[in-house]
């Protein structure tokens, strides 16, 4: 099997803000398709001690607390939004799987590749942390569109990918059917994104893109 490119869906949402400004995104989105290392932003952190205390919570962890509020290294957290939302995923058949298919494209075959956060029958699920909230947050995020065309083409189809997104206070549920109208979106962008890719290749030094 002849297999050109490799590549993560959050690529093409870096690459969707390039495109809208390439003045100021270009060299962002060149770090992050090298894997150049960069500190890792507050949000970014808290989101994941979020998670973990979610998945605690899930696998019967006893969490430290003080109060009304889960106590982790850097944050506090409200205990009882936890307890909501791990409740909403206790039931799910695997967390944080690596998934990866072959997807035809123009150009080829291409490994596209990543990790749902939770997996239920006919279902994924991503855990998404934000400062602030407002429907149809994700619309523009490759997530729903690569692991669902994924779970297709390796014959086991979801029907529905979800985003619990919370902002620290509630959690709300943004959904997304799994349709072959997502699936060529996610196509063309990823067409459009080897482009890119092929356009630059001088500037590329991390060359596991190009590579199964």
């Amino acid at each position: 099997m002849n297999i050109k490119y490799s590549i993560y869906p959050t690529l093409l949402d870096s690459f969707y803000w390039y495109k809208r400004f390439p003045d100021t995104k270009f060299s962002e989105l060149i770090d992050k398709i090298n894997r150049v290392k960069t500190p890792m932003p507050i949000a970014a952190l808290k989101g994941i001690q979020f998670e973990k205390c979610v998945n605690d919570c899930i696998n019967g962890i006893v969490l430290e607390k003080k109060g009304k509020e889960v106590v982790t290294e850097n944050f506090y957290f409200n205990n009882e939004l936890i307890y909501k939302i791990a409740n909403k995923l206790k039931n799910a058949k695997t967390k944080q799987e690596f998934i990866s298919g072959i997807v035809k494209t123009k150009f080829g075959l291409v490994k596209v590749y990543g990790f749902v956060d939770y997996s239920f029958p006919e279902m994924y699920v991503d855990l998404k942390t934000t400062s602030m909230y407002k429907i149809g947050k994700y619309k523009i995020n490759n997530q729903h569109k690569a692991y669902s065309l994924i779970a297709k083409v390796n014959g086991n189809p979801i029907k529905e990918f979800n985003y619990l997104v919370t902002d620290f206070t509630r959690f709300f549920i943004e959904t997304y059917k799994c349709t072959e109208k997502l699936h060529q979106e996610f196509i063309t962008e990823l067409e459009d994104f080897i482009d890119f890719l092929e356009y630059h290749k001088e500037l590329i030094t991390d060359k596991t893109i190009f590579k199964p």
